[in-house]
């Protein structure tokens, strides 16, 4: 009798049925998140786009050298080098005929969905239902990163390089294999050349293969990092934006402090107290890593934390509040979703109700605000973009972009007039 009790339990219909209804509860924030992105998302260039698009495309299309055409390629934008978004502005335009800031838009927002995969593969390692998963799917879809939704280059380069960071550090925790090792080495190379933080992403993982004894693969780790920085700063000719010592990160050191807790805590928990929710944020994280020795929150915990370090020392003259630019934070989300996956008890267990609660009620906290403020701010940007038509600081240096492209019949918009 007992035995078929144990069945019955297996095949309980009514835990199959509640497992479909959080799959549903799973999925209807991600629903939510790329409705917006496919009704806000609009094909106008703002801002960065005209260099990083339209400029790039006609110097690329006008170019008949080889070598010129590479070097463009890997040429540098502001602080980066962003090799991947251009490659991805290639296909795009040589498969339709013409640049497309939409298309390109839906791209971008690819990498971020494909980012939240990721943290459920990592889920799926503990649980074989959808019910743990709902915090980490309200707050990944919760439009923090409003910014980024319908900003065509921004959200390539930044959604894909927070996705190579998730899937480098997959495959060096993975099982090795050789398999695995080339993926890895692959992924981070892809993070340097999507953006100048994917050489941080590199320290994280030479730190790790020492500490779990894979020497020969962190001296190739070490050299390839390397072999990058050489390429990215001195083959390439890497001009610095802003000047950067020792005296004067000893001058800024307070500012640059408040920058990495503002970076770390912009979740909008406690609007205007984000340096103490990043603080306590950051305590609780070393804590986790303590505590639970999860190797995936601790590379994780690393790479934020030295991203936000490199971000406040190349940008806080900008003033510390430029932090909480909603384009900076998948990296505090994805922080808090290693967090709350490390802390989740293992397959066998049950986890804390309680804990799951707090998760769940921080997850719906945090949604509720930033959901009417992500609105609000695509309505605004989408009305800004269509009533301006050319948005960027430097009118004359875009409308200059715009009026090459359009001759070399690269992109043309209806709104625009001499």
């Amino acid at each position: 009798m007992q035995y078929l009790k144990d069945i019955f339990k297996k095949f309980s219909f009514a835990d199959e049925f509640m497992d479909k209804v959080y799959l549903l509860l799973v999925l209807f924030p991600i629903a939510i998140y790329i409705s917006a992105v496919l009704i806000f998302s609009i094909n106008i260039p703002a801002d960065d786009d005209y260099d990083a698009v339209l400029g790039f495309l006609n110097k690329f299309v006008t170019s008949n050298n080889l070598g010129e055409k590479i070097w463009i390629l890997f040429s540098q934008h502001n602080e980066h080098r962003i090799f991947f978004n251009r490659v991805v502005e290639l296909l795009q335009y040589y498969i339709m005929g013409k640049a497309n800031f939409y298309v390109l838009s839906i791209i971008g927002n690819l990498g971020w969905v494909l980012s939240f995969f990721v943290i459920y593969k990592l889920y799926k390692k503990k649980f074989n239902n959808f019910k743990y998963l709902l915090p980490i799917s309200i707050i990944f879809f919760s439009f923090l990163t409003h910014t980024l939704m319908s900003w065509s280059m921004a959200s390539i380069q930044q959604y894909y390089q927070v996705l190579f960071l998730l899937l480098s550090y997959y495959f060096l925790i993975y099982k090795f294999s050789i398999k695995n090792a080339l993926l890895y080495q692959f992924f981070l190379l892809l993070g340097v050349w999507t953006g100048g933080g994917g050489l941080i992403f590199y320290i994280p993982a030479v730190i790790y293969l020492f500490f779990k004894r894979r020497n020969k693969e962190a001296i190739v780790t070490s050299i390839l990092f390397l072999i990058n920085a050489y390429f990215y700063f001195i083959f390439f000719n890497y001009q610095f934006m802003s000047s950067v010592s020792f005296s004067y990160f000893l001058k800024h050191f307070s500012d640059i402090l408040i920058y990495v807790l503002n970076f770390i805590g912009n979740i909008k928990v406690l609007t205007r107290y984000e340096y103490i929710v990043g603080l306590v944020f950051l305590l609780c994280s070393i804590y986790i890593a303590f505590k639970k020795r999860c190797e995936f929150q601790i590379l994780i915990l690393l790479s934020v934390t030295l991203t936000a370090l490199a971000v406040a020392i190349d940008r806080v003259h900008f003033g510390i509040w430029q932090a909480l630019s909603s384009r900076y934070t998948m990296y505090p989300i994805i922080l808090l979703s290693c967090d709350y996956l490390s802390m989740l008890s293992d397959r066998d267990k049950k986890p804390n109700k309680y804990f799951y609660v707090f998760a769940l009620v921080l997850s719906l906290t945090i949604f509720s605000i930033a959901m009417p403020n992500g609105i609000r701010n695509l309505i605004k940007y989408d009305s800004n973009l269509k009533s301006q038509c050319i948005y960027y600081s430097d009118k004359e240096h875009a409308v200059n972009i715009y009026e090459e492209s359009y001759r070399l019949g690269i992109y043309n918009f209806s709104c625009y007039k001499k």
